[in-house]
């Protein structure tokens, strides 16, 4: 028996999670199954998103695209059995609410550090109901027990080190005192 070419003859081009979807197929050994993946990015760059299935036999198969997927029109569903594979066109998915990079990729965050040089010198005063701290750092500034202070001011997920260019220096407490 001849076998033709394993290739989808039906497939889509817009696609909405929770909704299924049949996909059709040609060519190959019909005696074996075939696997089907969902892929996605360029073309010519495919990313293996999830198998759909390895065990598919009889030219069709059906397939509900689940919630967690994200939205984009760069999605193709790849077919092979043994060595013979081939592919839909990139086709888009909406109604999804995945997160933006696939689980099989990661990312890589950085920022760059923020530094200032000042040749002052800056003094907090921290004022509390028994003592009072001083901190020497590097700018004139004196700040109040009611100021803010605002700063730049990066996500939760990036942290800021600073580090002083001279040694700090501190102050005896004044002594406690009372009122009645």
């Amino acid at each position: 028996v001849a076998q033709g070419e394993l290739a989808f003859t039906s497939f889509p081009s817009d696609v909405q999670v929770g909704k299924p979807v049949t996909v059709t197929w040609a060519g190959g050994d019909a005696t074996k199954p075939v696997t089907i993946k969902l892929r996605k990015g360029p073309s010519d760059d495919l990313k293996d998103i999830a198998v759909l299935t390895s065990s598919a036999t009889g030219g069709s198969y059906t397939w509900t695209p689940s919630s967690s997927l994200v939205d984009g029109d760069d999605y193709a569903l790849q077919i092979n059995q043994g060595s013979d594979i081939n592919y839909t066109n990139l086709f888009s998915i909406s109604g999804g609410s995945g997160s933006a990079i696939p689980s099989t990729d990661s990312a890589t965050l950085s920022a760059t550090p923020y530094s200032s040089t000042f040749a002052t010198s800056t003094t907090i005063q921290l004022t509390t109901g028994v003592t009072t701290s001083h901190i020497s750092r590097g700018t004139s500034l004196s700040i109040s027990r009611n100021a803010t202070i605002s700063t730049p001011a990066l996500s939760s997920t990036r942290a800021v080190t600073l580090t002083p260019t001279a040694a700090p220096t501190e102050s005896e407490p004044s002594a406690p005192t009372s009122t009645p």
